[in-house]
């Protein structure tokens, strides 16, 4: 801020601001814009801004409690593990064979 007021009171020239405090010319400008604007004056952030974030980070807190109890869950839970059989599908040697309704019995 203390830059931004030399350099529009004319006590400090841009390039000379570049050199003396190592800064480059997008950052003055930049500074200088939100000086022009009131907007760089250090105004601390509005009551109902804070508790708008407030309200955020407490939800934002809870999702996270809230996945990382399902996380846990899954973790525990067994997974069924499917297995591919090479070659043509077999029928189970447990299962009964059908006659054909033409077969003499």
């Amino acid at each position: 801020m203390q830059v931004c007021r030399e350099i529009r009171l004319g006590g400090l020239r841009r390039p000379d601001a570049q050199r003396k405090h190592k800064l480059s010319a997008a950052l003055i400008q930049t500074w200088l814009t939100r000086f022009d604007d009131g907007r760089l004056e250090g105004q601390a952030p509005a009551p109902l801004m804070v508790a708008e974030y407030g309200a955020k980070i407490t939800a934002l807190g809870r999702k996270i409690g809230q996945l990382t109890m399902e996380m846990g869950l899954l973790k525990k839970t067994p997974r069924l593990r499917l297995v591919s059989i090479p070659g043509p599908l077999q029928r189970p040697a447990f299962a009964k064979k059908r006659r054909c309704c033409c077969a003499t019995r």
